[in-house]
């Protein structure tokens, strides 16, 4: 009978180091599973890092395209004044920079920002003074002579050309770091 006891202990026994053998194995694979996940992880954490990165300088750009693209249209109306007056283009024109102080600040540098503010302010206030009548509504009929050098449309090609070297000096400093 002791044979059989012992013959049974040994069979558990046996049984006993197969079955902890196979769990060992099975949690040494767990592991090894589970560490493949966390540096697959890792990567892709890097990556959405990255990703974000390369999203938030897309949306900078864009919204330093939206800003130049305005400022540039500014400038052309202005310049158009030069040599014709065209109130369609005054029209048109942006006086401001179409983002909220933090976007400004997010997309360009605090010099560049003052410079896109002083272009803009600058551009509003030719359009307030030589543009606008008492009433808010544009000009379009103009006093004097076209031609007379004293006249209303003179000072306004004069201002216009005064105004372009001001805005192309603005101009440069919004895009410093481009």
């Amino acid at each position: 009978m002791e044979e059989v006891i012992t013959a049974l202990l040994a069979l558990f026994l046996v049984l006993f180091v197969f079955a902890a053998w196979r769990i060992a194995k099975q949690l040494r694979e767990l592991h090894y599973t589970q560490s493949q996940l966390l540096v697959e992880a890792k990567k892709l954490v890097q990556n959405s890092e990255f990703l974000s990165e390369a999203e938030t300088e897309r949306h900078q750009d864009n919204l330093r395209r939206f800003v130049i693209s305005r400022a540039l249209e500014a400038r052309e109306a202005v310049e158009k004044q030069t040599a014709e007056l065209r109130p369609r283009a005054v029209e048109n024109v942006h006086i401001n920079n179409g983002l909220t102080r933090e976007e400004l600040l997010e997309a360009f540098t605090p010099e560049e920002a003052q410079a896109v503010q002083q272009f803009f302010n600058a551009t509003k206030h030719y359009i307030e003074t030589y543009w606008k009548t008492d009433r808010g509504h544009l000009k379009t009929v103009f006093t004097g002579h076209p031609d007379a050098p004293n006249g209303e449309v003179q000072s306004i090609k004069k201002a216009s050309r005064s105004l372009l070297k001001t805005l192309d000096d603005h101009f440069s400093r919004m895009h410093q770091t481009s």
